[in-house]
């Protein structure tokens, strides 16, 4: 029997961690994906770029885009300011060709840490 829970407690052990952690963006970090196909990181940089948040139809201009190296190019843009909890978002490239269909979906856990107490004294 000791030696079954031994095999069992190692077990759980080695398949806790290799689940998916949901990513747990604050207002401080960057959205940051992938644009293939890109001859450029400034082709890349000039596109516009929208994203849809939490199945919305209507997509919301991503600004501050920032994207460098080559094959792959990375972009990145600070991440939208969400209310505390689930979300998923999802986005699309655009170009005088026209846009992208929309990427695959991105879910994540948006957190705001608070704010650090102020006007602390002493009260009656």
């Amino acid at each position: 029997m000791t030696r079954w829970l031994l095999t069992a407690a190692w077990l759980v052990w080695l398949i806790v961690p290799l689940r998916a952690q949901t990513p747990t963006p604050t207002p401080s970090s960057f959205l940051t994906w992938d644009q293939p196909n890109v001859v450029s990181a400034a082709e890349a940089q000039a596109y516009t770029y929208q994203y849809y948040a939490d199945g919305a139809t209507a997509g919301v201009a991503v600004t501050s885009v920032t994207c460098s190296g080559v094959a792959p190019t990375v972009c990145r843009a600070p991440f939208p300011a969400f209310t505390p909890g689930s979300h998923t978002i999802t986005l699309t490239a655009s170009n005088l060709a026209g846009t992208s269909p929309q990427s695959t979906l991105f879910t994540f856990t948006f957190v705001v840490v608070p704010s650090a107490p102020q006007n602390i004294r002493v009260g009656q």
